[in-house]
């Protein structure tokens, strides 16, 4: 296993990759279960799929990538 920091740590529901796959750049961390869980994983085509039939997915979406981006800022 390599070096690393935690970041945070995601409980049910809470998904990870949301950077990714709105930008469609390679991955900004690696993500590691740290026991048992389920995992769905969405294609690029996918997420825009389902974003065509149902926009309002994106706005938690959007929200929890806000904060992460906020949160990873240096304070001023």
């Amino acid at each position: 296993m390599g070096y690393g920091r935690l970041i945070c740590t995601l409980g049910p529901n809470q998904f990870f990759g949301e950077m990714g796959i709105l930008t469609g750049d390679s991955r900004t961390a690696t993500v590691t279960s740290l026991g048992l869980g389920e995992l769905k994983l969405l294609s690029p085509a996918e997420f825009d799929s389902l974003l065509d039939k149902k926009p309002e997915f994106l706005r938690p979406i959007l929200r929890v990538m806000a904060k992460r981006l906020s949160e990873s800022s240096p304070q001023k």
